[in-house]
């Protein structure tokens, strides 16, 4: 059966609403006993145990942690130097500038959305003032402005600024890769090309004393068999 892009796009597109129904199916069961939930796709692979990726962001007391934050104005400035609309370099702009409105485009954010932490109060925030109200949108966009724009209630009842941070810098971010130098690898994190199982292995083995986090990474049978491997030899 053939399915036509506009169809594919939209389906994209709504998966994008994914933390919202997790949220709902499964949110009330976790809300008692987690400070923070994590989401990581499939194809984002860390050179060392997770816990140690938990480890290195421990000291950042934020309700939202994404990978890399850009802002519309440096991406107008990219797609300018390399001939491109703004529409043709990230798509997602235009259909959020209602959304978008009242922020200046150097203070509009947009991260990958693969690999994230999210607090407790943060995904509560989004439930009461975003998704029960039926404001949705792509997750890249959304979930940074409502960080920028939404206050959050406290258990007490007072309410206080939502606050983000980035494992990369980018946007004058605070971010975790900062805070810990060279123990974070950054720069094979990416929307696209696509990063070999062999060159992703090839480049954690030369990675000494630090970690790095690579995404995206497809071939899951490589990277498996690469893990059975080690475990082979560990015996």
């Amino acid at each position: 059966m053939l399915v036509s892009l506009a169809l594919l796009v939209r389906q994209y597109y709504y998966m994008h609403a994914s933390l919202a129904l997790w949220n709902m199916s499964y949110g009330h069961t976790a809300e008692a006993q987690a400070k923070y939930w994590w989401r990581i796709e499939p194809d984002v692979q860390w050179s060392s145990p997770w816990p140690a990726l938990f480890n290195l962001t421990v000291s950042m007391d934020v309700d939202l942690l994404l990978p890399r934050y850009t802002s519309q104005a440096m991406d107008e400035v990219a797609a300018s130097s390399k001939n491109y609309s703004l529409r043709d370099w990230y798509p997602h702009w235009e259909p959020h500038q209602e959304l978008l409105r009242r922020i200046h485009p150097a203070g509009r954010l947009w991260s990958l959305v693969s690999l994230g932490r999210y607090s407790r109060d943060f995904v509560r925030m989004m439930t009461r003032q975003f998704w029960s109200q039926g404001i949705l949108g792509y997750e890249e966009i959304l979930l940074p402005f409502a960080c920028k724009t939404a206050s959050i209630m406290q258990p007490t009842g007072l309410l206080r600024r939502c606050r983000f941070a980035a494992f990369f810098p980018g946007a004058g971010v605070q971010s975790v890769q900062t805070a810990n130098g060279s123990r974070l690898a950054g720069s094979w994190f990416r929307y696209r090309p696509y990063i070999s199982c062999s060159a992703f292995l090839e480049q954690r083995q030369r990675r000494e004393g630090g970690c790095v986090l690579a995404h995206p990474v497809k071939e899951r049978e490589c990277i498996a068999d690469a893990i059975r491997s080690s475990r082979r030899r560990a015996v």
